[in-house]
């Protein structure tokens, strides 16, 4: 870390080319801190005792991202910064997930395809789910995909999307990859929780509807 006085604009310059996490000082002034992550992993910034940043206990800088913070009643607030890049992606991994007929998060065992942004401000969000048959036998079902907030006042995020399953008896087949189309999720808050819903309309004749891991993902871009 490297620290530097930018007399003219009265500021401290804090540039990180290898560190990983920092904890800000204690600091009284009302100048301004501009804080420079160099490289590229994640730099996560730390308020110093009780003291908060946004109103949080941390913040987190993408690599290659940089953020001006000033002195406010609670702590650090970031007035600016080049961190729109900000990027949140779950993968899932771990066994298939049977759909039943009650809307429920996917649970692929190992990694679920949920997300938690650790910065305030607007995303854009897109998921998807790989669809299979195991066995299935379908008469006129329907099967539902949704993105939904399970805390801070639980609620769906997304638009439902609603696909017509092919009929079949006894099937095994991989249906494909069913993709809610992406949207725009503002917040305010450091710990919203993103997780993909789905169901089928009703009991299967025989078998089940399956949602995969390889193909099933959910990934927040923060916008600004």
């Amino acid at each position: 870390m490297s620290i530097v006085t930018d007399y003219t604009n009265n500021e401290a310059i804090l540039s990180f080319t290898s560190e990983t996490a920092f904890t800000l000082p204690s600091y009284n002034t009302r100048n301004p801190i501009t804080v420079k992550n160099l490289s590229t992993p994640a730099l996560t910034l730390t308020a110093f005792g009780s003291e908060l940043i946004d109103g949080a206990a941390t913040y987190v800088l993408t690599g290659l991202s940089s953020a001006k913070l000033v002195k406010g009643e609670a702590g650090w607030v970031v007035v600016e910064g080049s961190d729109s890049n900000y990027t949140v992606v779950a993968q899932g991994v771990g066994t298939v997930y049977s759909l039943t007929d009650t809307a429920a998060k996917i649970d692929l065992g190992t990694t679920d395809p949920v997300i938690v942004p650790a910065q305030k401000g607007t995303y854009l969000v897109m998921a998807q789910a790989q669809v299979t048959y195991t066995g299935a036998t379908v008469a006129a079902e329907t099967a539902s995909f949704k993105v939904r907030r399970t805390n801070n006042t639980a609620a769906d995020a997304s638009a439902v999307v609603v696909i017509d399953l092919p009929v079949a008896t006894t099937l095994t087949h991989t249906y494909g990859i069913v993709q809610i189309p992406p949207f725009i999720y503002t917040t305010t808050a450091t710990d919203d929780s993103l997780e993909i819903f789905a169901n089928v309309s009703a009991a299967l004749g025989a078998g089940t509807i399956d949602i995969a891991a390889p193909g099933t993902k959910i990934t927040a871009v923060r916008l600004y």
